[in-house]
């Protein structure tokens, strides 16, 4: 399949396993240039979910490559509890990776591709998002606040490529 994104600079978060590690591979695949993160590993080792993280990710990227073509805002994670017994810890945890990681990432990203009038911002949600798990509650709300930022994001910067 060709994508067209030969040659292209993707920052993939969250992309040491799973859904991350497999769009890299998709990815470097379709000939781009895929810069990797994760806790514990990739090209820039990152902790995502902390705030300032995101922002260096985006910077070190930019920095090495110089540009940044496509952000994949993949990384989040949840674990299966009940809604009543969801500390506020927790949620202000999971706000943190499956919503403010994406939020600052974008933030640090726009600049760049809307000076360049062009970029691709691709944002991993759920369906979670639209039809709520109970055994996932926080991370439901937080992948459906996801979909909203990802059609707020398209509304507010398609014009600008």
């Amino acid at each position: 399949m060709d994508l067209g994104l030969a040659e292209s600079v993707c920052l993939v978060t969250g992309s040491t396993g799973g859904i991350g590690l497999a769009t890299a591979e998709l990815l470097r695949a379709e000939g781009a240039i895929v810069v990797t993160t994760g806790r514990s590993g990739g090209d820039i080792r990152a902790d995502i979910a902390v705030a300032g993280e995101p922002e260096r990710v985006v910077a070190e990227t930019i920095a090495a490559h110089g540009r940044l073509d496509v952000l994949v805002n993949n990384v989040g994670g949840t674990e299966i509890r009940k809604l009543e017994d969801v500390t506020d810890d927790e949620w202000q945890a999971s706000f943190e990776i499956n919503l403010m990681a994406a939020v600052r990432a974008t933030r640090a990203a726009l600049p760049g591709m809307r000076e360049r009038g062009a970029g691709t911002i691709v944002n991993v949600s759920s369906t979670a998002a639209k039809r709520p798990s109970t055994g996932m509650p926080d991370y439901s709300v937080m992948k459906a606040a996801l979909l909203s930022f990802s059609r707020l994001v398209a509304d507010l910067y398609a014009k600008d490529g």
